[in-house]
């Protein structure tokens, strides 16, 4: 299929930006099976006392189940939402899980798994029947994991290589300086959050944070406070 002019667009920046990870170049087109096996299974102890209750994964059983944690200790409170973006969070979330049952076959309800708003603010995944120390909650098909080698196989994929003139399909794991596999899969969430019927994975991309949330490692504000500390060498 055709793209029209936002291709275009999309693509003008790249031109002149090159990321620094030419490693993880020749995931492009063959990414490792080592990396993506046929299943991958999560896992964690739950308790479920009553009504349903949030699943904390590492919290052991008998010190009570609390909604999904975030790392303590960085700075002020996240800001809660309101009615309306919460509101706007759950749907995109169930439209995702519903994604994963319909063209994957994971149906997390059934797994006595769902989104509800938090007490605690926010969205969780909470249990909706008792899972015992170490049960595996779901196993998410590799099929359902989106990666430059499976972009670069799209319509779109094929018009991003062949627009930048760095590296066909076909032309071996050497794209001789071609798009990096993180750009290539930017442009498509860029593209595919905008194309509800066009793009097989917009209920995906929909799901996931409007904002970078590692945009803070390319702050040279925010790196300083790291100076004298491990994390300091990490992130450059």
């Amino acid at each position: 299929g055709t793209f029209g002019g936002s291709t275009k667009t999309l693509l003008a920046p790249y031109e002149q930006r090159r990321l620094p990870l030419s490693k993880w170049r020749e995931w492009i087109l063959d990414p490792p099976p080592v990396a993506l096996p046929a299943v991958t299974a999560i896992a964690a102890p739950a308790r479920v006392d009553g009504p349903p209750c949030a699943i904390q994964p590492g919290v052991a059983p008998g010190k009570g189940a609390g909604h999904f944690q975030r790392g303590r200790g960085f700075g002020k409170k996240r800001r809660r939402l309101d009615a309306g973006g919460l509101d706007s969070l759950l749907r995109r979330a169930e439209a995702h899980v519903a994604w994963l049952r319909e063209k994957h076959g994971v149906d997390l309800t059934a797994r006595g798994l769902k989104v509800f708003h938090s007490p605690k603010g926010g969205l969780g995944m909470f249990a909706t029947r008792r899972f015992h120390p170490g049960e595996t909650l779901a196993r998410i098909p590799a099929a359902a994991l989106l990666h430059a080698g499976r972009v670069s196989a799209t319509a779109f994929g094929r018009q991003v290589l062949a627009a930048l003139g760095k590296a066909s399909l076909d032309g071996g794991r050497d794209l001789g300086g071609g798009v990096m596999p993180e750009e290539l899969l930017w442009l498509y969430m860029v593209w595919g959050r905008e194309e509800a019927q066009a793009c097989p994975w917009f209920e995906y991309l929909q799901s996931m944070p409007e904002k970078d949330p590692l945009s803070w490692c390319r702050d040279d504000a925010a790196l300083r406070w790291l100076e004298g500390t491990p994390l300091a060498d990490s992130t450059r």
